[in-house]
């Protein structure tokens, strides 16, 4: 409503606001039938394929005229000249929706420290995933991070009449961050390409180094998990210090309008995605009670698709586990630019882990052999931790006190007897399903 009625002439906004709008659209584009969905559908079609590579001039055209235009005016956005977007990574699924509407979102890229803006992206000169090039009178260089041990990626800096003189009352921070001609460290990892277009790549101080020493960038993994899984609305990938990577997700829901904080209703791209693999669950709490195993295993297929597309196996995500509650910017996970910084992460995550029933680690299934029974094998279920499951001192008191059986459903994991020699094992969060 306030686009509608201030008509922006130019329009600025971070990533999180371009994909609300996105979702309400497609919300809104469901209840269209008929020969507005056929017109709707083939418009967008050419938009994209236009914007793209420049074919479809005739048709485009004709699209501009009755569809384009009238949809930029319903948004308040018939008048303006420029979409930008910045502060945050933007996924290329939003960038491709609007672009096939004949929007084409701008990148731009800067810091407080430089006055706004330091590279921009213009209609006549952008290119896709950049955040384009300098600033008429500003430079950039690219020097070795701090870490340079552990990063092959290099750290942006910034010079020009745009950077600051210097942080007031802080002069130890200013010598940190300003060098005596004034180039400025922006801790962003970047590459520039012969054109002089520039792509982050990273933050040098987000880098998670594993316990093989293997430097693994967290956005890109965020980016490739999202793009498979439209249920998803944050990831958080661990693994500092560890052997191998896992991630926290958060599902996909809609806002309170009048306190933004995030109910535990599932959104409509949500809702529809569930109904895809076969779920009819319209909360969160429908899919982590049960759980629903059909939305796990969904996810669980997008996650190996995600690590398949991995460079390394440092990238890939071993183990995952869903969060109740989305971040939001009310409740301090998400910064005023709508990304989240490490510590508003590790903020959420340990709220969010003393209201989710304490875990038990596992210590079993066990296969043993046994005369006694009919196929020479007896399943047994042993575990060491707490939780509301009984405590067994050690794993070997466990395999006494523990029964043979066909199915057993303990401490959120389901091992089923397949046949004489194989056995299921499902994990009840993650879904996940091993023989």
């Amino acid at each position: 409503d306030n686009l509608a009625w201030c008509k922006p002439t130019e329009f600025l906004g971070v990533p999180r606001v371009w994909e609300k709008i996105q979702e309400k659209m497609l919300e809104k584009a469901k209840e269209v039938k008929g020969l507005k969905k056929t017109v709707s559908t083939k418009a967008k079609e050419v938009g994209l394929k236009h914007n793209t590579n420049g074919t479809n001039a005739a048709q485009f055209k004709m699209f501009q005229k009755i569809y384009f235009s009238k949809v930029k005016a319903i948004l308040g956005l018939d008048e303006c000249r420029h979409f930008f977007t910045g502060a945050a990574p933007i996924e290329r699924k939003t960038w491709n929706y609007f672009l096939s509407l004949d929007i084409r979102l701008l990148e731009l890229y800067g810091m407080s420290e430089s006055s706004g803006p330091h590279t921009y992206n213009t209609m006549a000169n952008n290119r896709v995933g950049s955040v384009g090039t300098t600033m008429p009178g500003a430079k950039s260089q690219l020097v070795t991070p701090n870490n340079d041990d552990i990063s092959e990626d290099q750290e942006v800096m910034m010079w020009g009449r745009h950077v600051m003189m210097g942080y007031a009352y802080r002069e130890d921070a200013t010598r940190k961050d300003l060098s005596e001609d004034g180039w400025l460290r922006t801790g962003d990892l970047c590459k520039i390409d012969s054109d002089g277009f520039h792509f982050i790549v990273g933050r040098e101080k987000d880098l998670i180094i594993t316990a093989g020493g293997e430097n693994v960038a967290p956005q890109p993994v965020h980016n490739v998990v999202k793009e498979q899984l439209p249920v998803i609305s944050q990831v958080l990938l661990l693994g500092d210090k560890q052997k191998f990577c896992s991630c926290f997700l958060t599902l996909a829901v809609e806002v309170d309008t009048e306190t933004m904080e995030p109910t535990g209703k599932l959104s409509s791209a949500a809702r529809d995605w569930c109904l895809s693999v076969g779920s009819t669950a319209t909360t969160v709490k429908d899919v982590l009670e049960g759980p629903d195993i059909a939305v796990m295993r969904a996810i669980q297929a997008g996650i190996d698709r995600a690590n398949r597309q991995a460079v390394s196996n440092a990238q890939k995500i071993q183990k995952w586990m869903i969060i109740p509650r989305d971040f939001s910017l009310p409740g301090g996970e998400l910064g005023p630019t709508g990304a989240p910084t490490a510590q508003q992460w590790v903020a959420a995550l340990e709220r969010e882990a003393r209201s989710v029933p304490a875990p038990v680690r596992l210590s079993g299934p066990l296969l043993k052999k046994s005369p006694q029974s009919r196929d020479g094998w007896q399943l047994f279920w042993f575990e060491v931790g707490y939780g509301s499951v009984k405590y067994y001192s050690t794993p070997d008191e466990a395999k006494t006190r523990a029964t043979p059986c066909e199915e057993i459903s303990l401490a959120g994991l389901r091992v089923q007897r397949k046949n004489d020699s194989t056995f299921d094992f499902t994990t009840l969060r993650t879904g996940r399903s091993e023989e």
